[in-house]
Order: C-alpha cells, then structure tokens, then sequence
C-alpha cells in the first residue's frame, strides 16, 4: 500500500518561520529537461502552496531563508541541482519576502539525510 503524503505545516514561532513541505521540487537537471508547459506547471503549483501557506504570514524585511532538502531515496545529489528557483518566487509572490535578489535576502541550501517520506523544511528569520 503506499504511503500518503503528509498535509505541509507552517509553524510560526517569535522571530522564525518554518514551513516543512512533503515533496521536494525537481532539480534543475529535471526541470531543464521537462516541456517548458509542464516546467511551468510544477513551478505554479509550488507558488500557489506557498501563497496558501504564508497568506496572513508578516513580510520579512531582511530575510535569512535556509532551506533544507530531505530526499525520500538514497542517491548522489549535488547542491548546485537543487537551486530552490520555485521555492524563492513563491515565497516573493506570498509577500512573505520583498525580492529574491541578494541585496535582499541571505539564502543558502543543504541535502539533509534520507527520510522516510522526502520533505523540503524552510526557515524565514530577520537576519
């Protein structure tokens, strides 16, 4: 029988926000290969949930975002893959964050270890 997927969860806390997600978004070595159509699809749908998600969130004026990947299967992954493009716009689009640009926001990304059900954890603080 497989395994349902986990509703995502937004948790706010004083001074940090965190969003864990149950999907990880493609790499760019699979966006870049995918119809720009069905590229755009999957990067809507990533922006959508976080506009659901974040709606009513405070804008960050300075942002400190850390996302971190759990993949749900073993394998090599390198970091650079793993650009969280759809990840950034969704959060800009949410309000949650003024711009994605690097006078902005301090971004940075890491592979966790493998889980059981591969998720995507990101934190929002003022830096």
């Amino acid at each position: 029988m497989k395994r349902r997927r986990q509703e995502p969860v937004v948790k706010k806390e004083p001074g940090k926000l965190t969003v864990i997600i149950y999907d990880i978004p493609p790499s760019l070595n699979d966006w870049q290969g995918m119809h720009w159509a069905a590229r755009a699809k999957i990067k809507k749908q990533w922006e959508s949930l976080l506009i659901v998600l974040l709606r009513g969130c405070k804008r960050v004026e300075k942002p400190v975002v850390r996302i971190t990947y759990y993949p749900g299967i073993e394998r090599s992954r390198d970091k650079d893959n793993y650009t969280p493009k759809f990840i950034m716009d969704g959060l800009k689009k949410s309000g949650v964050i003024l711009d994605d640009n690097v006078k902005v926001v301090d971004l940075d990304w890491s592979i966790g270890p493998v889980v059981e059900c591969g998720r995507t954890e990101i934190e929002i603080w003022e830096g």
